[in-house]
């Protein structure tokens, strides 16, 4: 008598698919405020090396508000990116997409370079101010 052969398990969804699945099913003003979060993580991190950089090979007196531009618009770009694949437009359900995975793999990297840095420049002032 031949043996059944048994259906393939399905593999199994990796963890960011299952969490991206999540975050689109959230409330439409959640999901916007949550964009806000690696948006102001991108800021804080880049806003001292363009700063730097200028400071260093750019600076005019002209030129002054340049780094903040530069830095507006970095940063606005990364809030439509998560717009466009986390939010979607009124009315609209966004799609799972691997772009989707990819931003929230990003933004979370993003937030703990921030938290990251921010937590050793809080401990580095403490040493400062205890000498």
């Amino acid at each position: 008598m031949a043996r059944k052969k048994s259906a393939p398990i399905p593999p199994a969804d990796p963890p960011y698919d299952a969490m991206v699945r999540r975050l689109l099913r959230l409330p439409r003003l959640l999901r916007i405020i949550l964009i806000f979060v690696p948006t102001f993580a991108v800021t804080l991190v880049i806003a001292p090396v363009i700063d730097a950089l200028y400071l260093r090979y750019f600076f005019t007196p002209e030129t002054r508000i340049l780094p903040s531009l530069v830095i507006a618009g970095v940063a606005l770009v990364m809030y439509m990116i998560g717009w466009v694949l986390i939010v979607g437009t009124s009315g609209e359900q966004p799609e799972e997409r691997q772009a989707a995975v990819w931003y929230t793999i990003a933004s979370i990297l993003t937030v703990l370079l921030a938290f990251m840095w921010l937590t050793y420049l809080f401990f580095t002032n403490l040493r400062i101010g205890d000498s």
